[in-house]
């Protein structure tokens, strides 16, 4: 009996709210979608990065380890680093 009641009052809670129109719904969404678009294809590029790094890492090492600027930079290390954390490996460098 006690469930029933909770039932009742939650319900009558939803009837008593303010009602949206479909257009301030179809509005609303919109621009939750337009503030997110630029997160979401952030990560569906950095996902697609990670895949291609990961597909071609002993190349790209290898590419970087023979380049000068790249050597200054450390980049060849700096991948490393990246890749270990990524994949949740231990790092000695």
């Amino acid at each position: 009996m006690g469930s029933e009641k909770h039932r009742y009052r939650y319900y009558k809670g939803i009837r008593q709210m303010i009602q949206v129109s479909d257009q301030d719904m179809n509005t609303h969404l919109a621009e939750i979608s337009r503030e997110h678009t630029e997160s979401l294809n952030t990560l569906v590029a950095l996902h697609q990065l990670y895949q291609y790094t990961k597909k071609y890492y002993d190349e790209i090492i290898n590419a970087l380890e023979e380049d000068p600027s790249a050597q200054r930079m450390q980049l060849a290390i700096r991948l490393q680093q990246i890749a270990a954390a990524l994949e949740n490996k231990v790092t000695d460098l």
